[in-house]
């Protein structure tokens, strides 16, 4: 296929077939598979796709790290594919930051599939390689946000809502503890 016919669209399509599969490890190996496809395309067009895509380099390979469909939080749902187990853990740190844990080097991209499902509790938001900081409006949009990531968590965890912190045993329920889950109310 000649290069100069080949839309990012296309390119974008092609990366993400590749991706889920066969193991990628590297971009120059993704431009290789790409060649080999007919696509020619430079190491920045790449790592721009890449970051587009939401493609997450967990352990040693891109895996797609898809979590909202962009759109969802129009319909109060939201979809998600291949996502489960990316998010690790979730602590508030005050009424309207939540710390998000991620998989090893998987946050910029699972930060950016948050970003672009425009969820209303989410202001804004930051990333390293395996931690969010994502600020809402307040304690009720902090506690909306919990649930809807507890959704995409292996095992939803128990969230100390009023910081009592050290010394508080997070598995047993108390008056001011109580387990998410993705069947909780919002506000509660």
């Amino acid at each position: 296929m000649p290069a100069e016919l080949v839309t990012k669209r296309m390119r974008q399509d092609m990366i993400l077939e590749i991706v889920k599969s066969s193991d990628v490890h590297n971009q120059m190996e993704l431009i290789r598979r790409l060649e080999e496809r007919g696509i020619t395309a430079t190491q920045s067009s790449v790592s721009r796709d890449i970051h587009e895509l939401s493609i997450a380099k967990v352990d040693g390979r891109y895996v797609v790290a898809v979590l909202p469909v962009h759109g969802a939080h129009a319909a109060g749902e939201a979809e998600c594919e291949d996502s489960e187990g990316f998010v690790k853990d979730l602590q508030p740190a005050g009424p309207s930051v939540l710390v998000v844990k991620t998989t090893c080097g998987s946050a910029p991209s699972v930060r950016l599939s948050i970003d672009k499902a425009r969820w209303p509790e989410v202001l804004g938001s930051v990333a390293d390689d395996d931690t969010i900081f994502i600020a809402t409006l307040g304690k009720r949009e902090q506690v909306r946000l919990i649930t809807r990531l507890q959704q995409f968590m292996d095992q939803p965890q128990t969230i100390d809502l009023h910081g009592e912190g050290e010394g508080s045993d997070t598995n047993q329920h108390s008056p001011h503890t109580r387990p998410f889950s993705p069947t909780t109310p919002a506000g509660v």
